[in-house]
């Protein structure tokens, strides 16, 4: 028996005494079930990462005895498996079925291609490729080690000098394939290996794509940070110089612990930093090279694997501080002026550059302008030295005073590689408007209640420290209050003490401005107010459909709001509160997915817009709007206080389903 998780002999449900986990299958309707064998051969484990167009899975070759990586083609959005019944995949719609077809057929192409460099150091080795379950699988060699997103968190980030050459292979395999005219599409941290051997590896070649003539119009896969702007658009013109961006944006990252700016983003606002601003060891030369190749257009960029390669090498081995690629080629990604893209036909030349086409030297006057900077620089730090050491002299050179003044210098210098910032005026602003003026600062956060008698006040910021406009520095926190209410308590009158005799009137809600009114519209008969947001929380009393309450607040990450009605705070299920009293379009629909379905901020099937996921039986506020990509339909709802899109076929007005 083997570990789903490791592959190594274990017994079942205990703890494996190799990877320390516990010996459980994974139970996911569309994942093989664990244990499965493809090919007469390979053993299925639990699945170690899915993305857009695939699972993979741990496995074990049964004959050669040994762990293995195992890569489905599964497009999600567009087939479907429930392997309570079987583990074949199925599509729904006959257009459905063709994108899947031909997207298979693709898939195994690349396979054969990327195959003919096994053994190759920089790349994963593929062992075979078939097809089985109405799929398509790639068995490729299991690699021991981290990611560079795993291992940049625990072990910290690495020197400009370190990683360029450590990604030399990778660089040079890259170039081989893109000989192939193949290129990788979804380079980024989580998909090179830094293995055992000191050596790193790309692996998950599932967007590999071919960029021929014929097919200049390509499916949108990105991750964003990782993905410049051509691989936002369909037809956007791919080639080496994508897979250039993303290697270079997986370097910014692991140098500087910041993920680079989004590429669609960077066309309109272009803020990315160099690496030393953000106090990144790097040399000026390496640098160029690292923003040249995240140069925002195509047409500003290192176009192929031979030019970045030579480029790096001329780096690695060059003293010249100014660097080794004219700064005008890289003005785009340095916060400069960004001129449009020219219209100009596709180019489908995609042979080795001339001699002549590299980067020129920049003219004899604009290189003079680094040397003066920097010899201003020095004579202005030897002046500051000089003052430091003379003010030593005159004092005795006392060794007790000198030793602090060490550690104020280097403390000062390690704050100045972050910028300063001065805090946002946060006071009265919702929780989400606080967060997003604190994110748009750079600035960290901590959230924390306090109780407020005024209505008003509800939901909002309330105090914050520091105090607007004090200077901070990108990534300082900052705590933001948030004003919980609490209905005042008043003195009991002379009447209220004495005995009752007769029931008071009941009160009745005061009409406030805005959306401070709710209805209990959506709801069948009756809506309940309990005392604390949770459905096994005792009743307060029932509110009937088309009833009005107050709103107080949201409560933050959950299905409940706050409310008042009759007199009474209570708490009650935000969906089926609406601001109108009368309403066509919206309605409550209920999650019949198996587990869970998915809230996206974005309509479609790609999982880097996840947001929270929607268990089985979640009522959620449906707001008549919906979207339709592809085949699939996706409603625009409303659930714990975010709004996203959902799967239509997922949900139904009927919660028995």
């Amino acid at each position: 028996m083997y570990c789903f998780n490791c592959m190594k002999e274990a017994m079942p449900r205990r703890v494996c005494p190799h990877c320390h986990k516990q010996n459980v299958p994974d139970r996911i309707a569309h994942h093989l079930v664990p244990g499965t064998v493809l090919n007469g051969q390979y053993i299925i484990g639990n699945s170690i990462g899915e993305g857009g167009f695939g699972i993979t899975y741990v496995g074990r070759d049964a004959r050669l005895k040994m762990r293995v990586a195992i890569k489905e083609y599964y497009p999600l959005g567009c087939v479907n498996r429930n392997n309570a019944q079987s583990n074949d995949v199925y599509t729904s719609t006959p257009a459905q079925k063709e994108d899947f077809e031909k997207g298979k057929e693709r898939f195994l192409h690349e396979a054969q291609s990327i195959a003919k460099f096994s053994g190759s150091n920089g790349v994963v080795n593929i062992k075979t490729y078939f097809e089985e379950y109405n799929t398509a699988y790639i068995i490729m060699d299991y690699l021991e080690g981290e990611n560079l997103l795993q291992y940049t968190k625990a072990h910290g980030k690495f020197s400009g000098d370190e990683l360029f050459r450590l990604m030399l292979p990778v660089m040079e395999s890259l170039r081989e394939i893109h000989g192939e005219s193949v290129i990788h599409r979804d380079i980024s941290p989580d998909n090179i290996i830094y293995g055992a051997n000191g050596a790193l590896t790309l692996t998950d070649f599932g967007s590999a794509r071919y960029f021929t003539s014929q097919s200049s119009e390509m499916s949108v896969m990105l991750k964003q940070g990782y993905a410049p702007e051509e691989q936002y658009r369909a037809n956007g013109d791919q080639g080496p110089w994508t897979d250039i961006y993303g290697l270079c944006a997986t370097i910014y990252k692991c140098i500087t612990g910041v993920t680079p700016q989004n590429g669609l983003d960077r066309t309109h606002d272009d803020r990315l930093k160099k690496p030393s601003a953000l106090g990144a060891e790097i040399s000026p030369a390496l640098e160029s090279v690292l923003m040249y190749g995240l140069s925002v257009y195509k047409s500003d960029r290192c176009r192929t694997m031979s030019e970045l390669i030579d480029l790096t090498e001329n780096a690695l081995n060059s003293s010249d501080a100014a660097g080794v690629v004219d700064n005008n080629r890289t003005m785009s990604a340095n916060g400069g002026f960004i001129p449009p893209e020219p219209v100009s036909p596709v180019n489908t030349d995609f042979s080795e550059p001339q001699q002549n086409s590299k980067p020129q030297p920049e003219p004899a006057e604009k290189q003079s302008k680094a040397p003066v900077i920097v010899a201003v620089s020095i004579a202005a730090a030897a002046v500051i030295i000089a003052g430091i050491v003379l003010f030593f002299i005159l004092n005795g050179g006392n060794k007790n005073d000198e030793q602090p003044s060490e550690a104020v210098t280097v403390a000062s210098e390690q704050k100045e590689t972050r910028k300063a910032v001065n805090v946002p005026d946060l006071a009265g602003k919702t929780r989400t408007e606080a967060v997003k003026l604190l994110e748009d600062n750079n600035l960290d956060y901590e959230m924390k209640n306090k109780e407020t008698e005024e209505l008003e006040e509800g939901n909002k910021v309330l105090e914050q420290n520091p105090g607007a406009g004090k200077s901070v520095y990108e990534g300082d926190k900052v705590t933001i209050y948030i004003g919980d209410y609490k209905e005042p308590e008043t003195e009991p009158t002379e009447e209220e003490t004495t005995e009752k005799v007769t029931e008071a009137p009941v009160e009745t809600d005061p009409v406030y401005n805005g959306s401070q009114i709710m209805y209990c519209s959506l709801c069948d008969d009756y809506v309940t107010l309990r005392e604390n947001p949770s459905t096994s929380a005792a009743e307060i009393t029932k509110i009937t459909k088309g009833e009005s309450v107050v709103f107080i607040s949201e409560v933050y990450d959950s299905e409940f709001s706050k409310v008042r009605y009759n007199g009474k705070t209570g708490y009650v299920m935000s969906a089926y509160f609406t601001k109108s009293k009368y309403t066509s379009d919206q309605k409550v629909v209920y999650c019949i997915a198996r587990d869970y379905a998915n809230l996206r901020s974005q309509a479609g099937s790609n999982n880097i817009h996840n947001m929270i996921t929607i268990p089985r039986g979640a009522a959620v506020q449906w707001t008549g709007y919906s979207s339709t990509v592809g085949n699939q339909s996706y409603l625009y709802v409303k659930y714990k206080n975010r709004s996203g899109y959902v799967l239509a076929a997922a949900f139904d007005t009927d919660a028995s389903k």
